[in-house]
This record gives C-alpha cells, sequence and structure tokens, in this order.
C-alpha cells in the first residue's frame, strides 16, 4: 500500500466512518488530552443580532452538513466540518501540508500525536480558538486521513463549555456570549454527558432522548454523522449528492422497527460504506417538535453498544444527524447541558 508523508508523520491513505466512531478509532493518546472543558468568552459584536452579543460565524450548510469557512490572512479558505459527537478537533494531514503548518510531537509512551495551530485567520472570517487543553494547548491533532474539499473537522475541543445556535435552514452558525440565552418554554430538551463517579464532566458527546412512532429511544447528537448513498438510496431520496448528514440506529433496531411497522419503506443496500438498509420513519418528535418523516440506516450493533456508548452517559441506539435537523435551528447550551429545537418552515 503505497504511502505518503507529511513530516515525519506517515499517511496511509484511508477515509473515516461517522464522526461519532473516529474518536474511537483514532488512538487512545488523543482521548488523554481531553480534560473537562471550560468556556473562553468571546468580544461582542453590534446589537440587531439573533441575540444581542451573538457572533455570526462563517457557514456553509451541504448536504445536511454544517461547515465553518474562516479564511486565513493568507487567503486560504478552510473549509472545517462542525461535528458535536466527535471528541477533539482535528486538521487533515493534506490540509497541514497544503498550509506547510509545523508539527509539533505529542509523545505518550511509544505513541507519537501531532499537533498543530491553525494559521492567522482574516479577521472578517475569524472563529473562535479551541478550548484549552494541558500538553495541548490549542492545537489541532493532525488526523491521518482526506476527505475530498474538506479541510477537518471541530468537535468538543471547540464546542464544549460554549452556547452555540446551529441554524439549519438560515445556513449560519451563531455563538452566544455567556448567560445570555433568551428564555425558551418549547423545544426544550436536556441533554446527557458522560460524568465521572463524582459528577464532574468527563466528554462533552451528546447524548438525546427523541421519540420515534411512539417509541423511546436514545441516540449521540452527532451533527457530523454522514452516509455514502448507493444508487437504490439516492433514486429514492433525490438529488444528485451522495455523501450526506444521515442518522443512524443499530440493526436489530431496525429491524425491530421493521416487524413492528411493516408499512414503514425499507430500502435495501443503502450506505455504500457498509451496504445497510435505511427505513423510513414517518414521524420524529424532539423536545415536543416534530421534525416530520425521518430515514435511519442501520449500522452494525458494535458501532454503539460497543463504542459511541463508552462516550455517553446512558447506551445509546444510534445518532441523530443532520437529515434530522435540517428543519431546526438548534441552540446548544453545553454548560447547562441543554438543547432547544425551533421548527423553522
Amino acid at each position: 500500500m503505497r504511502t505518503d508523508s507529511i513530516g515525519q508523520i506517515q499517511i496511509a491513505p484511508c477515509r473515516r466512518t461517522s464522526s461519532v466512531v473516529a474518536i474511537v478509532t483514532y488512538a487512545a493518546l488523543v482521548c488523554v488530552a481531553l480534560a473537562p472543558l471550560s468556556c473562553i468568552p468571546r468580544p461582542a459584536v453590534p446589537p440587531g443580532m439573533v441575540v444581542v452579543g451573538a457572533r455570526p460565524l462563517p457557514t456553509v450548510v451541504e448536504g445536511d452538513r454544517l461547515f465553518v469557512a474562516p479564511v486565513t490572512e493568507g487567503g486560504d479558505t478552510l473549509l472545517l466540518s462542525v461535528e458535536t459527537g466527535n471528541g477533539t478537533s482535528m486538521i487533515y494531514a493534506a490540509a497541514a501540508e497544503r498550509m506547510n503548518l509545523e508539527l509539533v510531537p505529542l509523545v505518550s509512551g511509544a505513541d507519537t500525536a501531532w499537533l498543530v495551530d491553525l494559521p492567522p485567520l482574516s479577521p472578517e472570517t475569524d472563529i473562535p480558538p479551541l478550548v484549552e487543553m494541558p500538553d495541548v494547548g490549542t492545537r489541532f491533532f493532525v488526523f491521518p486521513a482526506d476527505a475530498d474539499g474538506e479541510d477537518g473537522f471541530l468537535g468538543q475541543s471547540w464546542l464544549a463549555g460554549r452556547t452555540w445556535i446551529l441554524d439549519y435552514p438560515e445556513s449560519r452558525i451563531w455563538l452566544i456570549p455567556p448567560g445570555a440565552l433568551p428564555e425558551h418554554t418549547q423545544g426544550q430538551v436536556k441533554l446527557g454527558f458522560l460524568t465521572d463517579v463524582a459528577g464532574r464532566r468527563v466528554l462533552n458527546v451528546p447524548r438525546i432522548r427523541v421519540n420515534v412512532g411512539g417509541d423511546s429511544i436514545d441516540l449521540v447528537l452527532d451533527t457530523g454523522a454522514s452516509a455514502v448513498l448507493t444508487d437504490s438510496a439516492l433514486a429514492v431520496l433525490g438529488g444528485t449528492s451522495r455523501l450526506r448528514g444521515a442518522s443512524f440506529v443499530t440493526l436489530s433496531t431496525l429491524e425491530r422497527w421493521r416487524r413492528e411497522h411493516p408499512d414503514w419503506m425499507v430500502v435495501e443496500n443503502a450506505d455504500a460504506r457498509t451496504e445497510m438498509p435505511m427505513i423510513r420513519v414517518p414521524s420524529l418528535e424532539i423536545g415536543g417538535q416534530l421534525a416530520g418523516a425521518v430515514w435511519f440506516i442501520a449500522a452494525p450493533d458494535e458501532r454503539f453498544s460497543a463504542r459511541a456508548s463508552r462516550l455517553t452517559d446512558r447506551p445509546v441506539s444510534g445518532a441523530l444527524g443532520g437529515n434530522a435537523l435540517r428543519h431546526f435551528s438548534v441552540t446548544l447550551d453545553y454548560e447547562h447541558a441543554i438543547a432547544i429545537f425551533e421548527r423553522r418552515p
């Protein structure tokens, strides 16, 4: 197998699957750096925004997937996926090489990970820095993979301790200053986060409980979850883009739904990565708000029972992704473990 190198890193061509799996598969070395995270206030902007003092970020929504797109002072546009289900934040090796970023080693025993600083960004498109962590600072890990047209991803080391509005219909992400979240009486959902025996937050991967056809189910709230559609799935869903934000359930859950609801449509061989089927749920309810019909793609049970459930406070049976969130403006208050869903036309 051919390999490419970036500095002293040997990079084998590969591709990430859904973001909730990436933290588990990319070495425990990264996880040891994930200490409890705190809020870093940002400067206020003039009033008249969605919330006074809120900060709009350069946002792109493609295929129900969220990105921020800052521009470096040198004129290089970065496309960074926003992934609530991912444990850390990384720059792809090809992007680090393209921007000639200095590699800083992080050694743990016999293992070495590599860190880079984000280049200086133009003031008009600046994004908040990563939350500072011991031994890592605000640097990004280098991920030994590529993704066509993308430069990296932002996970809990960027999101945690802050309050965000992820407005899918308006294609806009807002950073909300501390204490400025307005009161909401509808659409509010309690999020679950992994804590230690003393109740201290260990990880900031959110678990959310939703209602599917009268069945309550715990899922990872994962804005980065994605699938590559097969021809049969694309023919049903329409459009031309194969890579899309997706929601997942364990194969055993999908099979149970199929038995209990024989009228729910199922498409076999829907995910090109796994050849798993997908099922159309006619009604999904989140915090009392209806998302309408949502497709869930099956995943091997162990992906969630043995992997993703290690990152959450309770076992999860799947992931809630962009194809379900696309109708909402979603407020995520990490400090208080609250999500607010506002249905948009």
